[in-house]
């Protein structure tokens, strides 16, 4: 089980027993709501969305949409899942759960600017450090897909720019070596060796091999070849970036 999936069921499961401890709804309606839960947690998504429908017709309660929300989105119905949130918070302006649903409704349909917007009031209103960390996480996943956009659109001042905002948030290793590259394509060297090195030094899902061979590169067009060579080498081994330092280091 991956970190970032882990992060999201622990999420999940709290936010079932935070609810479950508030006593603010019709007994019909708990008693559906309570049947949707159950149901949503076996994977029985179309049974939980029914369930969850019943319960909001005696009661129009925040908890109620926010688990649509959760529903529609594991079936990527990504439209209801957003009205789904914004009632949610519509109901409950004090939800924090309820802008991190809709942070990763707008991260899942690339609109990444709400995205960040909801994801940054989610890490502000939650007192849950481990809840904190996740949406800075996000953010910073958010910031490096911007990144990626503009760069892809030709605009690579943009792109240094968003991936140093993503790497101010949280030392993502992916927006580290997407900055070094995006710094050797602006012709600043030291900058992308100096981003090559933190993405060595925080890596977690990134191969080691794609930061030195960013920086093997900034070595090279800096006229430093035995550095650009030690770097190549040592990457020599990875399966992805082992070609291209092969490549490089058979024109030096």
């Amino acid at each position: 089980m991956t970190k970032t999936l882990m992060k999201v069921m622990l999420l999940f499961f709290f936010t079932i027993a935070m609810i479950a401890q508030d006593k603010e709804m019709d007994p019909d309606a708990k008693k559906f709501y309570n049947e949707g839960n159950n149901l949503l947690k076996a994977g029985n998504f179309q049974g939980a969305l029914g369930k969850y429908s019943e319960a909001l017709k005696t009661s129009k309660n925040y908890r109620v949409y926010y688990q649509m929300g959760v529903t529609y989105k594991k079936l990527y119905k990504l439209n209801e899942a957003e009205a789904a949130f914004k009632e949610c918070v519509k109901q409950n302006p004090d939800f924090p759960e309820g802008y991190n649903g809709l942070g990763g409704v707008y991260f899942s349909s690339n609109q990444f600017l709400q995205a960040i917007e909801n994801y940054e009031k989610f890490e502000k209103m939650s007192n849950n450090k481990s809840h904190k960390n996740m949406a800075k996480d996000n953010i910073a996943k958010a910031y490096t897909s911007l990144g990626h956009e503009s760069k892809t659109n030709g605009n690579y001042e943009k792109a240094a720019e968003y991936f140093r905002k993503a790497v101010e948030v949280s030392k993502f290793d992916k927006a580290y070596i997407s900055l070094a590259e995006v710094y050797i394509d602006l012709a600043k060297y030291d900058e992308a060796i100096q981003a090559a090195d933190n993405a060595l030094n925080n890596l977690d899902k990134m191969p080691k091999a794609a930061a030195l061979y960013y920086k093997g590169l900034a070595f090279k067009f800096k006229g430093q070849n035995e550095k650009a060579k030690e770097n190549f080498k040592a990457g020599l081994n990875d399966k992805a970036y082992g070609q291209l330092c092969k490549y490089e280091l058979d024109t030096m």
